[in-house]
């Protein structure tokens, strides 16, 4: 998440301040906002409850299907990004 922040364009980082440094895996904005990376498993996803859950590459986790279903009952919107694969997301996709 560090990287994003860095390579924001100044008057985005004067706008938006952060709390504290932003880390590899989470960035915490001084008006409450928060990003959290979190590792694949749904075991994982459990220890949070996610508003907005957005998994990357989801035709290629292992664990996609599991990780939707952990998430489901807790978040308001889910977004899933993947270039075409087989399995649980393609089967969606092609709903």
């Amino acid at each position: 998440m560090a990287i994003l922040y860095r390579n924001q364009a100044e008057w985005l980082k004067r706008r938006h301040p952060l709390k504290r440094d932003a880390t590899a895996l989470s960035i915490e904005w001084a008006d409450g906002g928060k990003l959290y990376g979190i590792p694949g498993g749904e075991d994982q996803i459990r220890m949070y409850h996610p508003s907005i859950y957005i998994m990357d590459e989801s035709a290629f986790m292992p664990h996609a299907e599991a990780c939707y279903n952990a998430v489901l009952p807790v978040a308001q919107q889910i977004i899933a990004i993947s270039s075409a694969g087989p399995g649980w997301f393609g089967d969606q996709c092609s709903r």
